[in-house]
């Protein structure tokens, strides 16, 4: 993948670049991967366009947000409740490197940066990178479905923890880190991720019901970011972690470095 990556750095693109492909053939399916029974689809797949790997996270339900016992868990993080995400989708194995994103937007990439993932881009950049792409950021609660989904995040989370303890020096990312029970990698531990909905209190249901495909509040000044970063304290290193930061930030406004992961329907 960062070979076709840094070959298409090389070529040249601008900002004005947008992409033709129709959205059914914007990938093809990577070498012996296997194809999901429910929908058909292939679960791993090259973008033909950037060479950029996604993991299929099929429909499904799940209980989002912190339970009741998590000690470490902030109220933003709660209530808790159903999920149902109707429709599979795509996600990025890999948060959004500093190479490709340069190129797209006509920037210059820090030297020896890259292969690593953006840091500190406001919202207004990472939506500019989907214009021109044809890409999307996920939902919060797809975010969180993919984090969590395929196994228990304490599984992942404890790997996670086991990565950041051999860093050298302390807060020196180590990438890729250790992937989730898909296949994803840095979802924890990586950068803050841009999520596509407004921050909010999460809604409080009636006892079994069910949350169809939410996308966050209507109205709202600032959006979220999931994840955590490569400097966060271990404790922020969970899936129901979630922050809200301003559209409009800046390096100067924040030491924590913010990024994004890409998204895309089948």
């Amino acid at each position: 993948m960062i070979v076709a990556l840094m070959a298409f750095v090389a070529s040249g693109c601008s900002e004005s670049t947008r992409s033709t492909e129709p959205a059914s053939g914007w990938y093809e399916a990577l070498p012996n991967t296997s194809i999901d029974e429910k929908t058909g689809l292939p679960r791993e797949v090259r973008d033909r366009r950037y060479g950029l790997e996604f993991v299929l996270v099929p429909a499904g339900e799940f209980v989002m947000g912190a339970d009741r016992d998590d000690h470490l868990a902030s109220d933003n993080e709660r209530p808790s409740r159903r999920v149902r995400i109707t429709r599979p989708f795509y996600l990025a194995r890999l948060e959004v490197l500093y190479g490709l994103y340069c190129a797209i937007l006509g920037s210059r990439c820090p030297p020896g940066y890259e292969s690593e993932p953006t840091q500190h881009v406001p919202l207004a950049n990472a939506r500019k990178f989907l214009n021109a792409t044809g890409f999307r950021l996920p939902t919060e609660a797809e975010w969180e479905y993919a984090c969590k989904l395929g196994s228990p995040t304490s599984e992942y989370r404890a790997k996670v923890l086991a990565c950041v303890k051999k860093r050298q020096p302390p807060g020196v990312p180590k990438r890729p880190g250790p992937p989730n029970a898909l296949g994803i990698r840095d979802m924890l531990g990586g950068v803050w991720e841009w999520c596509s909905d407004r921050y909010g209190p999460y809604p409080k249901l009636r006892p079994k019901a069910v949350d169809i495909d939410p996308t966050g509040p209507a109205e709202g000044k600032d959006y979220v970011v999931r994840g955590g970063c490569f400097s966060s304290p271990s404790e922020e290193l969970r899936a129901t972690v979630r922050w809200n930061m301003p559209p409009g930030l800046t390096p100067v406004f924040t030491v924590q470095p913010y990024g994004f992961r890409l998204a895309r329907d089948p």
